[in-house]
């Protein structure tokens, strides 16, 4: 959980970063005028990485059909057969009830990420149309175009 809320920080700073990038004027006069905007494609790259490594772990969470173990002591087995019905179904039930109460909980962060990546290809499209029409810029500028 720890890791999709620190994920979801880094998203929105660098989505911000990626708007402000975008609608700023280029810096034609730079010798290295394309840097700034691979290098946060870089970013948003890794990021679209790091959403997909965040959502197959959820689902792998979600999707595992773990039962939980009998705690059988070895060294007392006649104990085991003590224990009432009642009690094991309510001991299953509360166990059940917790994990579902746990499952929901990162069941529900799934559409938060998956918005997430949908912003980030955006924000890579963005950024893509930015570096285009800066190396626009650039062409006309040599030709002495403006």
């Amino acid at each position: 959980m720890q890791s999709f809320m620190t994920f979801g920080e880094i998203c929105e700073r660098t989505e911000t970063e990626t708007l402000q990038l975008a609608m700023a004027e280029p810096n034609l006069e730079s010798e290295e005028p394309l840097q700034m905007y691979n290098a946060l494609m870089d970013r948003l790259d890794n990021l679209q990485e790091q959403a997909s490594e965040l959502e197959s772990s959820i689902l792998s969470l979600t999707e595992s059909n773990i039962t939980p173990s009998v705690l059988v002591d070895s060294k007392f087995p006649s104990q085991v057969g003590a224990i009432s019905a009642d009690n094991k179904k309510a001991e299953m039930e509360g166990t059940n009830s917790a994990r579902e109460q746990i499952i929901g909980v990162f069941m529900a962060c799934l559409p938060v990420l998956r918005a997430r990546k949908a912003n980030l290809t955006m924000a890579q499209e963005l950024i893509d149309s930015a570096q285009e029409n800066l190396s626009l810029a650039l062409r006309m500028e040599s030709m002495g175009i403006d």
